[in-house]
């Protein structure tokens, strides 16, 4: 039977990673937003010249848009420091000094969405260019061999930013999801005398995959980090501590 120390630290969490939610939602807006204004000067520069190299467009595009995501995890990842800093002293400040790292070292360390084999945000978005570019050149390559009007050609090198939009905002949600449990990891590392354990903790609905289901509401070690989320692109799942009792620690 869960114990109020426990029920209370649970409640603050589960409305904080609702919170996050809301948070991942504004910065993939911030991506849409980017995408639109990438689509716009692409298809002012292809109606200026179908031949037009679009290499730089594309390189700003992605700069744009890793800026984006980059500034919001980091501020994400200061902001998920401290309320699991402050979360944990509500609930056993009054008989355990909690030890708080500081967000600013811990940054660094908490870019990324963590996914096996995973590459930096940085290279991640230099991947979607780098394929992007590939597909516009294939449509306008395609399109002037096959005779098709410029206002056709056009709308395909448009369509084809969508799968940019797509990848970007898959990284928005991994890489968040990164931060938050890498930021609860690192705090509750700093107090683990406080600690049994984590609850793997997944979002159960139709969308939630068969590994995350599997590990739901399974305890692991603090140090344990192999099943800490993200354990796939798009994750969802979260660590959820799990105190020892005032009388354990006293």
């Amino acid at each position: 039977m869960p114990t109020p120390i426990n029920t209370d630290l649970y409640d603050r969490i589960i409305q904080h990673l609702a919170d996050t939610r809301l948070y991942e939602a504004e910065t993939s807006t911030n991506v849409s937003r980017g995408i639109r204004r990438h689509q716009k000067r692409l298809r002012d520069l292809l109606k200026n010249n179908i031949k037009s190299d679009v290499k730089p467009e594309v390189t700003r595009a992605t700069k744009e848009l890793h800026m984006i995501v980059n500034n919001s995890v980091t501020d994400y990842a200061d902001a998920a420091v401290n309320f699991h800093s402050n979360n944990l002293d509500k609930s056993a400040g009054k008989f355990f000094r909690v030890q708080r790292p500081r967000a600013s070292d811990a940054i660094p360390k908490l870019i990324g969405p963590n996914v096996t084999a995973s590459k930096t945000l940085r290279e991640h978005f230099d991947s979607i260019g780098t394929a992007e570019l590939a597909r516009i050149d294939g449509k306008i390559k395609g399109g002037l061999a096959d005779g098709k009007p410029i206002k056709e050609i056009i709308n395909e090198v448009i369509k084809t930013t969508t799968l940019s939009e797509v990848q970007a905002k898959s990284l928005v949600r991994t890489a968040i999801t990164n931060t938050q449990s890498t930021a609860m990891n690192l705090v509750m590392s700093r107090n683990e005398e406080l600690l049994i354990g984590y609850r793997f903790t997944a979002v159960l609905d139709n969308r939630t995959s068969a590994i995350c289901a599997h590990h739901d509401g399974e305890v692991y070690k603090i140090n344990d980090i192999r099943f800490r989320p993200p354990l796939h692109w798009n994750c969802r799942s979260s660590m959820i501590p799990i105190l020892k009792s005032k009388d354990q620690l006293l």
